[in-house]
């Protein structure tokens, strides 16, 4: 907790912020100081001023590449809950921290399209991850890894569905692994964990797979208590 308030203590944030985050971090030793090095402060965001995109989720919380600031809408202030969920799913982002150079859709025939990221350069990467960590996260978010030496990676994406991109992905199991009640409906999700293969139907035990290596990724590569 030393090193944790001597990291937090660098952080510009709003005052009253501080004790409950200190509070959250206490709550969650899991949380280690190396997980806290890739944010440059906590920002409370009016909601007029929100630019969050709604389109893939509702959590009020996030973290902003461009100011490396952890930004929290003013809602997310309502409760110390509300707040320390919606700061665990940022933190989580965070530690992607400067990863992607450009997002993009790709159109294909018919009804499917391609969601993709470039990478930046390694030598230009400001996040948590070896270049191997990284590309095994891509992965287990089922991001196709790129061929010929490009640095796009995509995802097909049927038109009219939708999907978690990696980014979100990442923070919302992050504040789940932390704790489940953070991320309710993620939590729902990872309930087939619970259940063998032969109870499931063939498109859930597939589904599990890609939930057990999520899981096994975090367990291992995040929190190191695998």
């Amino acid at each position: 907790m030393e090193a944790i308030r001597g990291a937090m203590a660098r952080k510009p944030m709003p005052a009253e912020l501080r004790p409950v985050l200190e509070d959250f971090l206490w709550e969650h030793p899991d949380v280690r100081p190396a997980h806290l090095a890739f944010f440059d402060g906590v920002r409370t965001v009016p909601d007029a001023q929100w630019k969050r995109s709604r389109e893939w989720d509702n959590v009020l919380g996030y973290y902003d590449p461009a100011t490396k600031r952890i930004m929290l809408h003013e809602h997310a202030r309502k409760t110390p809950q509300a707040l320390k969920a919606n700061f665990a799913v940022a933190l989580g982002e965070s530690l992607l921290g400067r990863y992607v150079e450009e997002r993009r859709w790709r159109d294909l025939s018919g009804e499917c399209r391609i969601y993709e990221i470039r990478l930046r350069p390694e030598s230009e990467r400001e996040c948590f991850f070896s270049p191997r960590a990284l590309r095994t996260y891509l992965k287990a978010a089922q991001m196709a890894p790129p061929s010929g030496g490009s640095r796009w990676y995509g995802r097909p994406v049927a038109k009219g569905t939708g999907f978690l991109p990696c980014g979100i992905l990442f923070g919302l199991t992050f504040a789940w692994y932390l704790d489940a009640a953070f991320v309710p409906a993620l939590d729902f999700e990872m309930q087939m964990l619970q259940w063998p293969a032969s109870r499931l139907l063939p498109y859930q035990v597939r589904e599990r797979a890609v939930h057990r290596e999520l899981v096994r990724f975090f367990r291992e590569e995040i929190f190191r208590n695998g």
